[in-house]
C-alpha cells in the first residue's frame, strides 16, 4: 500500500490496523504487530513458519552446483546494482520499494528449526484453506440451472 497507493496513507484514506510478519515496519509507528501479541512459544513458531520468508521478498536464486567464483560475481553484481543511483532513481520513479538483502546477509541468518507438531498443524490448516478455495472456485465457475 505504501508504494502502490501512497496517497491512502498521506490522505488518511486507509489505516493499517495490524502489522503482519516477523519484523516491525518503522513507518507504521505504534501500529500493533501480530508477532508481538503472541506469547505462546508454539504459536510463535507457527508464525515464524508462516512469515519466515518475508524478509527475503523476491529472492534471486541460482543452481546449487554453481561454481563459487561465478556465485561471488553474481552476488557482487547484485549488490552493486542495489547501490546504483540510476537504478534507485528509476525504482523510486516507479514507486517500487528497494530494500535489498544481499546473499551473504541471507546466509548469515540463523537456520530455523521447527517443532514437527507446528509443521503438521500448519500443513493441515493450509490444506483445508486450499480445499475450501478449490471448492469455492468450482462452485463459482459452475453454470447455474
Amino acid at each position: 500500500m505504501k508504494h502502490q497507493r501512497p496517497e491512502w496513507i498521506t490522505e488518511h484514506k486507509a489505516r493499517v490496523l495490524l502489522q503482519m510478519g516477523l519484523g516491525r515496519i518503522a513507518a507504521l509507528g505504534d501500529t500493533p504487530a501480530l508477532f508481538d501479541m503472541v506469547a505462546d512459544p508454539t504459536d510463535k513458531q507457527a508464525l515464524k513458519l508462516l512469515f519466515g520468508t518475508d524478509d527475503m521478498g523476491r529472492p534471486v536464486i541460482a543452481p546449487p552446483d554453481m561454481p563459487p567464483e561465478r556465485l561471488a560475481a553474481l552476488r557482487e553484481a547484485f549488490d552493486r546494482t542495489m547501490r546504483d543511483p540510476v537504478f534507485m532513481e528509476e525504482a523510486a520513479h516507479e514507486n517500487l520499494a528497494v530494500d535489498a538483502m544481499g546473499g551473504s546477509r541471507i546466509f548469515k541468518s540463523p537456520t530455523r528449526k521447527f517443532d514437527p507438531y507446528v509443521v503438521r498443524i500448519q500443513d493441515h490448516a493450509l490444506s483445508r484453506v486450499c480445499r475450501k478455495i478449490s471448492i469455492w472456485s468450482v462452485s463459482r465457475s459452475s453454470p447455474t440451472s
